[in-house]
């Protein structure tokens, strides 16, 4: 989890084609260094009430969204379904993913919002209802919602789409995010990767050990 920049929203306004609701932290970012899930703060305050907001894990990578919207126009949320009801342990793994997410989405909320839950009598919406507030927890209610949550924690209905999903990123070469920012954004916004940092960094390091070389020849000269 990482803390959201201004660029970072800006971004992601780009990739899912409005502003941000709910935005709290960058979950996970693509190797291209691009938010790819973000964490949404379970609950907004309108007019002194409180107001849940169940989704946890939001996807916002433009590739695997339309990944996801493919398979979902050929049937895959009931056939994902029909997985669950046939095997037993799969049902049991779906159902722990439930209790996970529920538990993580209640600690994120400060003790002073959970009270005001209480006090409105809206606890039980984040404290019962599964992965995206489904109710009824045998149901798959959004592949984008599970498979958000399957790429930060894993689950088992995100193992089901990881199987039909050709690649988790775009190719180098062709990338959605920096088509839809200009020039400069896009060389704003990129974030290294941690291998990119470490590159860079011996970079750097080898820049200053030929410098204070050049330093030393110089004072002997």
């Amino acid at each position: 989890m990482e803390p959201v920049s201004l660029t970072d929203k800006r971004i992601i306004a780009r990739q899912i084609g409005r502003e941000p609701r709910h935005l709290f932290a960058i979950a996970l970012r693509c190797s291209h260094g691009y938010p790819q899930v973000t964490i949404n703060y379970p609950l907004r305050i309108e007019r002194g009430r409180v107001v849940p907001f169940p989704t946890l894990f939001w996807l916002t990578c433009p590739y695997l969204q339309t990944s996801i919207d493919r398979l979902e126009a050929v049937g895959l949320i009931r056939e994902a379904e029909k997985m669950l009801r046939a095997t037993p342990s799969a049902m049991a793994a779906y159902r722990a993913d439930h209790t996970q997410y529920i538990a993580e989405r209640w600690q994120l909320i400060s003790e002073a919002d959970r009270d005001r839950l209480v006090e409105q009598g809206m606890a039980r919406t984040l404290l019962e209802r599964g992965i995206g507030g489904l109710i009824d927890q045998r149901k798959v209610k959004c592949l984008h919602l599970h498979y958000a949550h399957h790429l930060v924690r894993g689950n088992i209905v995100g193992e089901f789409v990881d199987h039909l999903i050709e690649e988790c990123k775009c190719r180098q070469g062709n990338l959605i995010c920096e088509s839809r920012l200009s020039h400069k954004e896009s060389q704003e916004s990129r974030v290294k990767s941690p291998e990119s940092r470490v590159q860079s960094q011996r970079i750097e390091v080898r820049s200053q050990r030929i410098e204070n070389r050049s330093q030393k020849t110089e004072v002997r000269s």
